[in-house]
This record gives C-alpha cells, sequence and structure tokens, in this order.
C-alpha cells in the first residue's frame, strides 16, 4: 500500500472502532486521549515502512537507519512480523518511560502498526508473519488483492478517505452538541 492509503485505513479503522467502543461504554470520544490515541495510529501506520529506503519515514530520518534495516531484513521483513511490531513497540513503551497518557500512545503506536501490516498483506507481495522463523508469505483476499498504487488502490483510498471525513463531521456534530 502507499503511503496515504495506509494513513487512512488505518485511521479509518481505529474512528470506527472508537465510536462504536464510546457509543458502548458511554466515555467520551472528544477526550485528549482519543487523540493522541489517534495520532499514534498515524505514526504507526507507517512506521513498518521504515525499512523501505525510499519511504516518507524513512526519508525524515537520517538515512543510514533505514539502509541498515534493509540490508539485514530487507522490505517487508522484521518491522512487518508479529516478533517485530511487538518488540520495537516494547522498546516503545520502556522509552516513554512513565508520561501522562501512556496507554494512547503505545496502544495507538501498535494497533497502527498492525493495521499496516494487514494493509500490506491485502497487496499482490503480501507479508511475511513470522519472518524469524517462517518466510512463507500471507496474503488477504477480503477486499481482493492488487497492486501498489494501482486504480484498485485509489478506490480504497477514496473509500477510507470518505470514512475519514464522516468521523470529523460526528466529531464536529458531537462538540456542537455538547456545547450547547
Amino acid at each position: 500500500m502507499l503511503f496515504k492509503t495506509h494513513i487512512v485505513s488505518s485511521l479509518a479503522v481505529s474512528e470506527v472502532i472508537l465510536i462504536i467502543s464510546s457509543n458502548l461504554f458511554n466515555f467520551n470520544i472528544l477526550s485528549i486521549d482519543f487523540f493522541i490515541f489517534l495520532f499514534f495510529v498515524f505514526i504507526g501506520s507507517i512506521f513498518p515502512d521504515i525499512d523501505e529506503q525510499n519511504s516518507k519515514i524513512s526519508k525524515s530520518l537520517p538515512p543510514f537507519i533505514s539502509l541498515y534495516i534493509n540490508r539485514i531484513f530487507g522490505h517487508r521483513g522484521f518491522t512487518h512480523s508479529l516478533l517485530g511490531i511487538s518488540l520495537i513497540t516494547f522498546l516503545f513503551y520502556i522509552i516513554l518511560g512513565d508520561i501522562d497518557y501512556k496507554n494512547s500512545y503505545i496502544y495507538g503506536f501498535f494497533i497502527g502498526n498492525i493495521l499496516h501490516v494487514i494493509g500490506d498483506m491485502v497487496t499482490y507481495s503480501g507479508i511475511s508473519h513470522f519472518f524469524t522463523f517462517n518466510r512463507n508469505v500471507i496474503k488477504l483476499n477480503f477486499f481482493g488483492s492488487f497492486l501498489v498504487g494501482s486504480t484498485y488502490e485509489i478506490k480504497l483510498y477514496l473509500y477510507f478517505l470518505s470514512i475519514n471525513l464522516i468521523y470529523v463531521i460526528y466529531l464536529i456534530y458531537l462538540s456542537t452538541y455538547l456545547w450547547y
């Protein structure tokens, strides 16, 4: 998947889950926790591509980082595996130390990573979940496999973008409704 499709799809899925959860468990979806959570879903949704030198996240970091990761693991390797996501999230947890809203950071980052990997599983290339133990590629076909950057991906992007826009409208409605 492309950078923009990873972002809008991960945010859309997370937003739908937040809306359903807030209605079921009666909590405030406008709290700072949820905005922090969504910001870290955004970060997590692009983070696994740190192993690709031409990715947006790699270009924002010193070039040797992605080069080093790519040479050792390749693209869609360790950073796209369950073990890699778990270890990176745990490392992130340790680095954060004792700060406010830590769970929002961690859960958002982890869920963003997982949704990124699910997105890559839908492409023709697939991913290897158990990278270090088994290099069998896993693919999902619930959207139908597609080539990265294809017309089908653009349609998916627009679909998920519309869900994001509906979510923003819903938040505007909620904030207006709660203030009056």
